[in-house]
Protein backbone atom coordinates (compact mmCIF):
# COMPACT_ATOMS: atom_id res chain seq x y z
CA UNK A 1 0.00 0.00 0.00
CA UNK A 2 1.35 3.41 -1.02
CA UNK A 3 1.96 5.82 1.71
CA UNK A 4 -0.98 7.96 3.15
CA UNK A 5 -1.07 11.45 2.45
CA UNK A 6 -2.99 14.13 2.94
CA UNK A 7 -5.70 15.59 0.97
CA UNK A 8 -7.73 18.52 0.96
CA UNK A 9 -11.73 18.37 -0.85
CA UNK A 10 -14.19 20.69 -1.40
CA UNK A 11 -17.46 20.23 -1.93
CA UNK A 12 -17.46 17.19 0.45
CA UNK A 13 -21.52 17.73 0.91
CA UNK A 14 -21.95 17.33 -2.74
CA UNK A 15 -22.34 14.50 -5.24
CA UNK A 16 -18.75 14.17 -6.40
CA UNK A 17 -16.84 15.61 -3.17
CA UNK A 18 -18.67 13.36 -1.45
CA UNK A 19 -17.78 10.13 -3.44
CA UNK A 20 -13.73 12.05 -3.85
CA UNK A 21 -13.49 12.25 0.12
CA UNK A 22 -15.11 8.89 1.17
CA UNK A 23 -12.28 7.02 -1.84
CA UNK A 24 -9.12 8.73 -0.26
CA UNK A 25 -10.26 7.75 3.36
CA UNK A 26 -11.03 4.13 2.14
CA UNK A 27 -7.69 4.34 0.29
CA UNK A 28 -5.94 5.36 4.15
CA UNK A 29 -5.39 9.04 3.25
CA UNK A 30 -5.79 11.81 6.01
CA UNK A 31 -8.78 14.05 4.62
CA UNK A 32 -9.53 17.93 5.45
CA UNK A 33 -12.93 19.00 3.76
CA UNK A 34 -14.09 22.54 3.26
CA UNK A 35 -17.97 22.45 4.26
CA UNK A 36 -20.24 25.01 5.21
CA UNK A 37 -22.63 24.96 8.21
CA UNK A 38 -26.39 25.25 7.85
CA UNK A 39 -29.34 26.46 10.48
CA UNK A 40 -30.06 23.20 11.15
CA UNK A 41 -26.21 21.24 11.22
CA UNK A 42 -22.67 22.05 11.85
CA UNK A 43 -20.21 21.62 8.98
CA UNK A 44 -18.97 18.37 10.52
CA UNK A 45 -22.73 17.11 10.87
CA UNK A 46 -23.24 17.35 6.95
CA UNK A 47 -19.95 15.93 6.20
CA UNK A 48 -20.60 13.05 8.42
CA UNK A 49 -24.17 12.23 6.98
CA UNK A 50 -23.06 13.08 3.45
CA UNK A 51 -20.56 10.21 3.62
CA UNK A 52 -22.84 7.96 5.77
CA UNK A 53 -25.06 8.09 2.41
CA UNK A 54 -22.14 7.20 0.28
CA UNK A 55 -20.86 4.37 2.46
CA UNK A 56 -24.46 2.76 2.74
CA UNK A 57 -24.11 2.88 6.25
CA UNK A 58 -23.06 4.11 9.93
CA UNK A 59 -20.61 0.97 10.80
CA UNK A 60 -18.74 1.76 7.35
CA UNK A 61 -17.56 5.22 7.76
CA UNK A 62 -16.98 4.86 11.97
CA UNK A 63 -13.20 3.65 11.87
CA UNK A 64 -12.52 6.41 8.53
CA UNK A 65 -14.03 9.39 10.34
CA UNK A 66 -10.92 9.19 12.36
CA UNK A 67 -8.78 10.97 9.97
CA UNK A 68 -11.39 13.33 9.21
CA UNK A 69 -10.78 16.85 9.46
CA UNK A 70 -13.55 19.28 8.74
CA UNK A 71 -12.88 22.87 8.09
CA UNK A 72 -16.20 25.34 8.95
CA UNK A 73 -15.26 27.62 5.68
CA UNK A 74 -17.10 28.92 2.31
CA UNK A 75 -14.91 28.84 -1.08
CA UNK A 76 -16.21 32.31 -2.35
CA UNK A 77 -14.99 34.44 0.49
CA UNK A 78 -11.45 34.79 0.35
CA UNK A 79 -9.23 32.92 2.03
CA UNK A 80 -12.44 30.44 2.39
CA UNK A 81 -13.53 32.90 5.25
CA UNK A 82 -11.12 30.18 7.54
CA UNK A 83 -9.73 31.83 10.76
CA UNK A 84 -5.40 31.81 10.92
CA UNK A 85 -5.50 28.21 12.53
CA UNK A 86 -6.95 26.53 10.03
CA UNK A 87 -5.31 27.88 7.50
CA UNK A 88 -1.84 27.44 9.12
CA UNK A 89 -3.35 23.20 9.29
CA UNK A 90 -4.17 23.18 6.05
CA UNK A 91 -0.93 24.30 4.83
Amino acid sequence: MPQPKRVFVTGATGFLGSHLAFHFLEQGHHVSVLARSSKSATARERVEDTLRTVAGSDAATKTLLKRLDVLEGDISRPGFDLNDAATQQLT
